[in-house]
């Protein structure tokens, strides 16, 4: 028992402190680029039949937000093939990314918000708070690999 716990520790380190993320950031900029596409599609996603995207209308329209989604997907496409993974750049387009995927998500998430006990979040939703999950998680270990030579 003692053998299991101390490889699953083990392993568990590897996973969150060695592993490069290569993958997690190619599905964010691939996320990051559908958003983008998707809130720049012709036609008015935005309007007030459409209640999951009411808060975030209310910050800027479909357009600004699509552009911004793209624009981080590009800078992230290009840390990526540059391998510029640890720049000032990098750090601020990851931090960009933060921003996006936590106000969009939780702007639909509160968007269905009544009251404690009638709230009942949109399960297609489940996705996007991973992105968001990775979107910090990426933020954190590219800071961490700048000023303490990580991975």
């Amino acid at each position: 028992m003692a053998t299991t716990l101390s490889y699953l520790k083990k392993r568990l380190y590897e996973i969150i402190w060695c592993s490069d993320l290569l993958t997690t950031r190619v599905s964010l900029a691939i996320g990051s680029l559908l958003w983008g596409i998707l809130l720049l599609w012709p036609g008015v996603l935005f309007t007030p039949a459409r209640t999951t995207y009411r808060l975030m209308a209310e910050v800027a329209n479909e357009n600004v937000w699509g552009v911004i989604f793209v624009i981080h997907a590009l800078v992230s496409f290009w840390q990526l093939i540059t391998r510029h993974l640890k720049s000032t750049c990098a750090i601020a387009n990851n931090l960009v990314g933060c921003v996006l995927w936590t106000s969009s998500t939780l702007a639909c998430f509160l968007s269905h918000y009544v009251s404690l006990e009638s709230f009942q979040p949109p399960a297609a939703l489940g996705a996007d708070l991973a992105f968001v999950f990775a979107s910090w998680w990426i933020l954190t270990k590219s800071i961490i690999a700048r000023y303490h030579n990580g991975r």
